[in-house]
C-alpha cells in the first residue's frame, strides 16, 4: 500500500512553491521517501543502491575541485546528485530493515524439528485466553549444533488454572528470561479475506514472520537471565502506577480507561467501550500519541516558565521529561514518534526558529524514516503527521472565521477549530484504512477532548498525592466520575441514528484525489486564488469519475467468497453490488448451521438464487453450467458427502484437526481438488 503523508507533501510542494522556503526539510524528506517507495515496489538488491550512492557521492565530491564559476553554473547538477544520493539512501535503509536481506536471520535456516534458544524482550502480557510476549532468537539448534542467529519471534503462553503463565517449573518466564523451545513454530498468516487487514504483512514490517503457542511441555526456562535495566525499571514504575489505580478506582471499566489514558496500559480495557470510541471518531484518546504528548508538552512548558532565560536547561528538561514519559508509556512506536516530533519543535524554539514549526515536523518525519523506513506504511504514522500538519495549516484560518467575545464560547470554538482542522487531512487516511466516517465527530470531540485532557492532568495529580490515602481516594473518585461522564457521552452519541457511515471503500488513487480536492479547496478559501479553485474542481471531477467507474465495475461482479473466520461459518454469494450471506446467524445457537440470512455485509437485497443446498452433513454447494459444482463443508462434516459432479471441495474455518485431514485424504483419493481456508486463506472464486 502506498503512503498518504508523503503524497500529501508532494502535493503541497507542487501547489505552493513557498513551502520549499518555509520547510526546507522537504528537500531531504521527499527524495528519501521516494527511495524507500522505489525499493518497496522494485525489491532491488542492496548492491544496486550502493552503486548509485557511491557514484553520486563521487561525482558530488569531484565538483568541489571545479572553479567557483563552474560550480555555480552546474548547481542544478550537484542538486540532482544530492537528491539521487538521498534516494539511494532511502532504498538502502529499507533493505537493511527488510528480513529477506538480513544475512543471519533465523527464518532462513530454520527447519521443522529444530530447537530455539530465545530471550524474552518483555514480561508476558495477559490476554483473554493466553499470555503474549515478543522474543529475540539467539540460537537455532540443529543436530545438537548451536547456530548463532538474530531475528524475532512472537510467543503465546498457555494460562494455568490460576490465570498465570503455565510454566514447566516453579520459575516463570519474565523479561530477559532465556527459553529453550522444542515445539514447531508456525508462519504468521493473514486471513486472506477480501478487503481485510493483512496481519501477516503488518507483522513482517515489525520483524516477525513466525509465532508459537507454548504449553508447559514445549519449553524450558534456562537459569541465565539477561539484565534489562531500563525495561526492568520502567516495568516496576508501571506496576507502581497500576497499584495506585487499583487502590483508588474500584470499577474495572473505569480503571481500564484510566490506565490506558495515562500510561497506555490496555489489558483491562473494555472491548465494547473501545468499539464505541472507534465508531464515534475519538479512539485517538485511548491511544497514547500526539494528543497526550501535546498535553504533557504544554504542562512542561508551563512548569519550566521560570527557566525562560536559561534556554538550554529549559529545552533539556522538557526533552528529557518527554522521553521519560514515552518510555514509561511502553515506548510504543506512536509514542516515540510523537516524542521525536515535539523534541524537534523544542530544539527549533531553542534555536529561535519558531516560525518553522512545519519544517520541524517534516524533519522529525525524515529522522523517523531513517530509524525505520517501514513506518512509511504505518497507519498511525500517516494519521499523526496528517493531523498535526492539518492543524498547523488550517486551525488558525478556521478559528478566524468567527469572532466571539465571550471567553467561554471563544474557548469552545477554539477547541472545535482544532478538531475541524485535524479532520481535514485525516479523512482520506481514515476512509482508506478503516472504511468508515464518524458523522458526529465534532459533537463527540466537543466534550471528549477537553474532558480527557482534564482526566490526564488529574491522574498526574493522583500520582503526586498517592502518599496521602484520603486525598488519593478522593482524587481517584473524581477521575472515575469524569471517566463515566465521558463514557456516557460517547455511548449516547454512538446510539444516535446514522452516527457512523460505514462500508466506505476507496482506492489509493481515489484517496489522493480526495487529498487534492481538500488541499486546493482549502487553499482557495484562504487565499481566493482562482487557479486553486479550478484545481479543486478538476480533482473533484476525476474523483467522481473514478468512483463511478468503480461502481460500474462492481456491478459486473459475480463471485463466491468463503471467509477465513475460525470457528464460524461465513460465506457470501455476490452478484453485482448485491450479496446473500450464508453462515452463522448472530441469533443462532452455538452449534451453528448454514442459515440463509440477509445481513448488511455489502448492499443487501434479495438476489436471484443460484445456490443449491446439498444433502449430507452440514454443507452446501454452488452449481453453474448445469453440472459443475463446488461443495463447501463445515464442522459437522465428518466424511465427504456423496454428491455427483463436484470438482472442488472447500473446507470453511470451522473444520479442523482430524476431520479436516480425513476429508482432504478422501478428496485426494477421488481426484477432487481440495481447499482449506484455515491453511490457504479465504476462498474467492469468480463465477462465469
Amino acid at each position: 500500500m502506498q503512503p498518504f503523508t508523503p503524497a500529501l507533501v508532494y502535493i503541497m510542494a507542487a501547489a505552493q512553491l513557498p513551502a520549499w522556503k518555509k520547510a526546507p526539510a522537504l528537500r531531504l524528506f521527499i527524495p528519501l521517501m521516494a527511495g524507500i517507495i522505489c525499493q518497496k515496489e522494485t525489491g532491488s538488491a542492496p548492491f544496486y543502491w550502493l552503486i548509485l550512492l557511491s557514484l553520486t557521492l563521487l561525482i558530488s565530491t569531484l565538483f568541489y575541485f571545479f572553479s567557483t564559476y563552474s560550480r555555480f553554473r552546474s548547481g542544478w547538477f550537484i542538486g540532482a546528485c544530492i537528491h539521487l544520493m538521498l534516494i539511494a539512501t532511502g532504498g538502502l535503509l529499507l533493505t537493511q530493515h527488510d528480513l529477506q536481506y538480513r544475512k543471519h536471520d533465523w527464518n532462513k535456516i530454520y527447519n521443522e524439528g529444530d530447537g530455539l534458544i530465545v530471550t524474552l524482550d518483555e514480561a508476558p502480557r495477559e490476554r483473554t485466553n493466553s499470555y503474549a510476549a515478543t522474543a529475540s532468537v539467539q540460537y537455532v539448534i540443529q543436530a545438537e549444533l548451536k547456530k548463532a542467529v538474530d531475528g524475532s519471534l512472537l510467543l503465546y503462553f498457555q494460562k494455568d488454572s490460576a490465570g498465570s503463565v503455565a510454566a514447566p517449573g516453579p520459575v516463570r518466564p519474565g523479561g530477559g528470561s532465556f527459553l529453550l523451545i522444542s515445539k514447531k513454530v508456525q508462519l504468521i498468516r493473514s486471513s486472506g479475506n477480501p478487503g481485510g487487514f493483512d496481519f501477516g504483512q503488518y507483522m513482517y514490517r515489525k520483524g516477525f514472520v513466525r509465532q508459537v503457542f507454548l504449553q508447559p511441555t514445549d519449553y524450558i526456562v534456562l537459569p541465565a537471565v539477561q539484565k534489562q535495566l531500563i525495561t526492568e525499571w520502567t516495568g516496576q514504575l508501571r506496576e507502581s502506577i497500576l497499584r495506585i489505580f487499583r487502590s483508588t478506582i474500584k470499577v474495572e471499566k473505569d480503571r481500564g480507561l484510566a490506565e490506558a489514558l495515562l500510561i497506555g496500559y490496555k489489558d483491562e480495557l473494555d472491548k465494547e467501550l473501545v468499539r464505541s470510541y472507534s465508531n464515534t471518531g475519538v479512539v485517538h484518546i485511548i491511544a497514547i500519541s500526539g494528543l497526550h504528548l501535546g498535553l504533557i508538552y504544554g504542562l512542561l512548558v508551563l512548569l519550566c516558565r521560570p527557566l525562560q532565560k536559561i534556554r538550554w536547561l529549559r529545552a533539556l528538561l522538557i526533552i528529557a521529561a518527554l522521553w521519560a514519559f514515552s518510555i514509561l508509556a511502553g515506548a510504543q512506536p506512536s509514542v516515540l514518534r510523537s516524542a521525536l516530533m515535539f523534541s524537534c519543535i523544542v530544539i527549533g524554539e531553542y534555536l529561535d526558529r519558531r516560525g518553522t514549526a512545519i519544517n520541524s515536523l517534516v524533519f522529525s518525519a525524515f529522522l523517523l524514516l531513517c530509524i525505520n523506513p517501514w513506518w512509511l506504511w504505518d497507519a498511525g504514522f500517516q494519521l499523526s503527521y496528517a493531523a498535526v500538519l492539518s492543524i498547523m495549516l488550517y486551525q488558525r484560518p478556521i478559528y478566524n472565521l468567527l469572532y466571539i467575545r465571550n471567553k467561554l464560547s471563544d474557548f469552545i470554538w477554539q477547541l472545535n477549530s482544532v478538531t475541524l482542522a485535524a479532520q481535514l487531512l485525516t479523512v482520506p487516511v481514515t476512509l482508506y484504512w478503516f472504511h468508515q466516517f464518524p458523522v458526529y465527530f465534532m459533537l463527540t470531540n466537543l466534550i471528549a477532548v477537553p474532558l480527557s485532557s482534564l482526566i490526564v492532568l488529574t491522574e498526574i495529580v493522583l500520582m503526586v498525592v498517592s502518599g496521602i490515602p484520603l486525598l488519593a481516594v478522593w482524587t481517584g473518585q473524581l477521575i472515575a466520575g469524569m471517566i463515566r461522564l465521558m463514557n456516557t457521552w460517547i455511548i449516547n452519541i454512538e446510539r444516535m441514528p446514522f452516527s457512523s457511515w460505514t462500508g466506505l471503500q476507496i482506492s489509493f488513487a481515489q484517496s489522493i484525489l480526495l487529498f487534492l480536492t481538500i488541499i486546493f479547496l482549502a487553499g482557495w478559501l484562504m487565499e481566493r486564488q482562482t487557479r486553486q479553485l479550478q484545481a479543486a474542481l478538476v480533482a473533484t471531477l476525476l474523483f467522481c469519475s473514478m468512483r463511478s467507474f468503480s461502481f460500474f465495475h462492481a456491478q459486473q461482479q459475480r463471485m463466491i467468497v468463503v471467509y477465513n473466520t475460525p470457528g464460524k461459518q461465513t460465506a457470501e454469494v455476490i452478484q453485482g453490488r448485491m450479496a446473500r450471506y450464508y453462515g452463522d446467524d448472530l441469533s443462532a445457537d452455538s452449534s451453528g448451521s448454514w442459515n440463509n440470512v440477509l445481513v448488511p455485509a455489502h448492499t443487501m437485497f434479495r438476489v436471484r438464487q443460484f445456490l443449491t443446498r446439498e444433502t449430507g452433513g452440514n454443507s452446501f454447494g454452488i452449481t453453474w453450467n448445469g453440472t459443475s459444482k463446488i461443495l463447501i463443508l463445515s464442522r459437522k462434516n465428518v466424511f465427504l458427502p456423496e454428491v455427483p459432479g463436484v470438482i472442488l471441495v472447500v473446507a470453511d474455518g470451522t473444520l479442523s484437526g482430524k476431520g479436516l485431514q480425513r476429508i482432504q485424504a478422501q478428496c485426494e483419493e477421488k481426484g477432487i481438488r481440495f481447499y482449506s481456508v484455515r491453511e490457504q486463506g479465504a476462498f474467492v472464486m469468480t463465477l462465469p
